[in-house]
């Protein structure tokens, strides 16, 4: 049986409401579905908290904020995977091996994609650029995740689109 108050509530509210519910309810894993860029800004936030010694220090942060400044992963509801990083790009499958909390653990086998034509017609870099990466999470907090991928620092995610 309903509360009382619950019962004086017009239909359409006690419908949104559920709704509402439903959707803040939803899995990690359902929310890791679509895609996924580096937030510039808290990358750029976490530059300042890393503690290198001042001559090593500017070359660092240049580089990982160039390493990683146009790196994106697309994660689709068929658990396949398209990254793309450095101006290559790779395609692969995921699978979920556990989640606690609002992370999610993922394994993940990447190919990269050929660049021509003629690269898919010999089949070149296909074998040699397979990518196998045994510890992948992402912690998921609405719109935003912190990734973490094997010995890599912590990289702030936003999401692009769903």
């Amino acid at each position: 049986m309903l509360p009382v108050f619950l019962c004086r509530l017009p239909l359409k509210v006690l419908t949104l409401v559920a709704f509402i519910g439903l959707v803040a309810c939803q899995s990690p894993s359902k929310q890791l579905i679509g895609e996924w860029s580096i937030d510039s800004e808290a990358l750029e936030r976490s530059l300042h908290k890393l503690k290198i010694a001042p001559p090593a220090a500017p070359i660092v942060k240049s580089w990982k904020v160039n390493m990683t400044r146009d790196w994106a992963f697309r994660f689709n509801p068929d658990m396949s995977l398209e990254v793309a990083m450095h101006g290559a790009q790779y395609r692969g499958r995921y699978q979920i091996s556990k989640v606690i909390g609002r992370t999610v653990f993922l394994r993940a086998e990447l190919k990269s994609v050929p660049v021509s034509e003629l690269d898919a017609l010999l089949g070149i870099s296909q074998e040699v650029s397979k990518i196998k990466v045994q510890h992948l999470s992402m912690r998921i907090s609405d719109d935003q995740s912190t990734l973490m991928i094997d010995d890599l620092p912590p990289l702030i995610l936003r999401r692009v689109s769903t």
